[in-house]
């Protein structure tokens, strides 16, 4: 049956990631090294102290703020394509060859929004890619609410967008722990990248709760409810994302930690480091 079929795809899909994970994560550690500059201090300060001296870290609340919104909604979309696939086109086996295909654009599109953060800045390439995005979900339901074609297509751009969110906004996360830096003396990346991945698997979770009882709320109960169903879901989909990225477009765009900045910053802490290193030697 289509639901067997589903049910498989997401075993193997949970089992890939199993076998996959414990190996890559091992493998990071061998390779990786974290330079002795930055190894972290412990202060004797407790975990709530640090985090609200995190939390006084202006620019980090705002990333965190993108960071959550983008997730969120993107994820929580994301929850129902397999719904869209199996009871709107009726082809649930089509599901995870767009879901590659989404996965290969992705990727492909990095270099690119890796190029436009060089040529400009991190923080503008994230809000065009955001506009990119919010404009494509928009699109998705207007156009792609009845052929399978159009919707996967456009779905399939969309997913370029993912690129420029994936990497550079976690390179924007380590931008700004330089601030911290750069002020105390002290490395926090831990503490720092502990509050974030909190935050972002919140918004994966919070999201998909959201995602999925939107169309409840509208009237969806099953894959008989016709064209409520259709509409719930498929306007559900698209507006969700949309609203989320085009939203953080105006933060984005109002970000202060630009290039020079950030260059003042990093010298700042080299600096720290070098007369650190010569007082021990």
């Amino acid at each position: 049956s289509s639901e067997g079929g589903l049910g498989d795809q997401l075993f193997i899909m949970a089992l890939i990631a199993i076998i996959a994970t414990p190996l890559l994560f091992t493998l990071t550690l061998s390779v990786l090294r974290e330079p002795q500059a930055l190894e972290e201090k412990n202060s004797g300060l407790s975990a709530f102290s640090k985090v609200r001296i995190i939390w006084r870290n202006g620019p980090f609340r705002s990333l965190l703020l993108v960071s959550f919104v983008l997730v969120a909604t993107e994820f929580g979309a994301s929850a129902l394509k397999a719904l869209i696939f199996e009871h709107i086109f009726l082809s649930p086996e089509l599901f995870p060859v767009v879901l590659l295909a989404e996965l290969v654009a992705m990727v492909l599109s990095i270099p690119f929004w890796l190029w436009l953060s060089k040529r400009y800045s991190k923080h503008q390439a994230v809000a065009f890619a955001a506009i990119w995005g919010g404009c494509l979900s928009l699109m998705i339901p207007v156009f792609g609410n009845g052929s399978l074609i159009v919707f996967s297509c456009l779905s399939i751009l969309k997913a370029t967008s993912l690129g420029a969110i994936t990497v550079l906004v976690n390179g924007m996360a380590a931008d700004v722990i330089d601030i911290d830096a750069a002020r105390t003396g002290e490395t926090r990346t831990g503490v720092y990248f502990a509050l974030w991945g909190m935050v972002n698997k919140g918004a994966v979770a919070m999201g998909v709760l959201v995602a999925t009882n939107i169309p409840a709320l509208l009237g969806y109960q099953s894959p008989e409810s016709g064209a409520v169903g259709t509409w719930s879901l498929m306007w559900t989909f698209g507006l969700l994302p949309a609203f989320g990225f085009l939203a953080m477009v105006p933060v984005l765009l109002s970000w202060r930690l630009t290039r020079g900045r950030q260059d003042r910053i990093r010298a700042a802490i080299e600096r720290r480091a070098k007369r650190a290193t010569q007082r021990q030697s």
